[in-house]
């Protein structure tokens, strides 16, 4: 991306999606923690943030707290997200069954893509790559960090994890300077990081943007910045 790639403005109007999207109330994604986990948000945690810490395209996070008083991100599924897909792949599937460009059927096309996105709505399964992410790269637990996620609290429209404080975005590079951050260490980290997953262990991260990776300066185990 950048003036070297997609152009820049294209970059910068688009790269509010990843985690800036318009927000939905909280009365309104409160009705997803009633459905898929039993009961409203008071109840089932000690606090929640009615004010999104972030917003993207199929869901958006809350900031809260565990009655054990463990401090969590819960993201939550947009309501009316699976019947809106659904109208729309229906719309797709009668469009492709008529149009045919160059006399090719496009229609596995949009199944493949309709699976996919229904892969993408089940939340346990992310948590699940996220649990096999963590084993894989426990060697580099120094370097490398997985929110843990929270079980009990996790259903396929509702994904609780670990909060981690203190994030900056990977594509802020003032703002890792300024937190005593090399930009091209943290560029090599992330590819090297990346690398392995892909080609040691078969596992591809599918959505690899600026608001799906942070980073934050911490202690290295033998005492020195990392």
């Amino acid at each position: 991306a950048g003036d070297r790639g997609v152009p820049k403005v294209f970059v910068e109007t688009l790269a509010v999606l990843t985690d800036e999207a318009p927000a939905k109330p909280f009365e309104e994604v409160e009705r997803v923690i009633i459905e898929e986990l039993g009961g409203p948000a008071s109840e089932l945690f000690a606090s929640i943030d009615r004010v999104p810490i972030a917003a993207a395209s199929l869901a958006q996070v809350h900031r809260a707290t565990l009655k054990n008083g463990t401090e969590v991100a819960v993201k939550i599924m947009y309501p009316a997200l699976r019947k809106d897909v659904a109208s729309d792949f229906s719309v797709l599937r009668t469009m492709s069954s008529q149009i045919k460009p160059g006399g090719f059927d496009l229609g596995w096309l949009v199944n493949d893509l309709e699976e996919a996105l229904k892969m993408e709505m089940d939340f346990t399964l992310e948590a699940k790559n996220a649990e096999a992410s963590a084993q894989r790269l426990a060697h580099m637990e120094h370097k490398v960090k997985v929110p843990r996620v929270h079980w009990d609290k996790t259903t396929q429209g509702v994904l609780t994890m670990e909060y981690i404080p203190d994030l900056i975005k990977f594509s802020n590079r003032d703002a890792m300077l300024t937190s005593g951050l090399d930009p091209r260490k943290v560029g090599e980290l992330v590819a090297k990081t990346f690398a392995e997953m892909t080609l040691c262990h078969g596992h591809v991260h599918g959505d690899p943007h600026s608001g799906n990776i942070y980073v934050r300066p911490c202690p290295r185990s033998d005492g020195g910045g990392g």
